[in-house]
């Protein structure tokens, strides 16, 4: 790792349009540059997206938890999942009377 960033330096400090002959242990290191800065723009750019992501999926995140406050707020009882409740509740209850009026011979 020390090669290449010596390269590095040694390659930022050549003046424009001079080139010195270069080795192939030189080349090889160059094309290892180039390889090591074209991964970390690929990280740079993947940390960038998830950051992205994680921001829309908050975003997300808030809406829902809004969209359920004010439905709540709207109906103290606790919204659709307390309705669906109730209702399965008084189902219950409807079955329960048909089955002890039959039971009993009344219907």
């Amino acid at each position: 790792m020390d090669e290449v960033r010596g390269r590095k330096r040694t390659v930022a400090e050549l003046q424009p349009g001079k080139q010195p002959s270069v080795t192939a242990y030189e080349e090889a290191l160059d094309r290892w540059i180039i390889i090591l800065d074209k991964f970390a723009k690929d990280q740079q750019m993947d940390k960038a997206l998830k950051a992205k992501k994680d921001r829309e999926m908050e975003i997300a995140r808030h809406a829902r938890e809004d969209s359920i406050r004010l439905l709540t707020e709207r109906n103290p009882q606790g919204g659709i999942q307390q309705r669906k409740r109730e209702k399965k509740k008084k189902k219950k209850k409807k079955k329960k009377k048909k089955k002890k009026k039959k039971k009993n011979g009344i219907e």
